[in-house]
């Protein structure tokens, strides 16, 4: 079916749109278009299984990174997001809370909130 990466995008842009509008405290890696995932690591045991990421540009000056937390509902699709666009070489936008910092590197790694692919 031809529609759905259509209404994908839509619901990507209209989720986009409400984040600006409505989380002045997220952040997102700050770039007028998309950017292509960098550096990945999976931890196995720190925080249970923990992700942290880099983007090869547009990083927000708060965050050094972004990390997933094993422990959140949502981490199974934000990895499976992120892994497809790693695979695939699809620029992402992602939104973080800088507020929200990991606690397993000097670097500031943002929790991440949303990957827009």
């Amino acid at each position: 079916m031809k529609t759905a990466p259509i209404v994908r995008r839509v619901m990507v842009m209209a989720i986009s749109i409400a984040l600006c509008s409505v989380a002045q405290a997220l952040v997102y890696n700050g770039t007028a278009s998309p950017v292509a995932p960098g550096n990945t690591y999976v931890y196995t045991t720190f925080g249970s299984g923990d992700v942290v990421f880099k983007l090869t540009s547009g990083m927000p000056s708060q965050c050094g990174g972004f990390w997933l937390r094993a422990t959140d509902p949502g981490l199974k699709n934000d990895l499976a997001a992120l892994m497809t666009a790693i695979t695939t070489q699809t620029p992402v936008t992602v939104y973080a809370d800088p507020t929200q910092i990991w606690t397993g590197s000097s670097t500031p790694y943002c929790l991440v909130y949303m990957i827009a692919l």
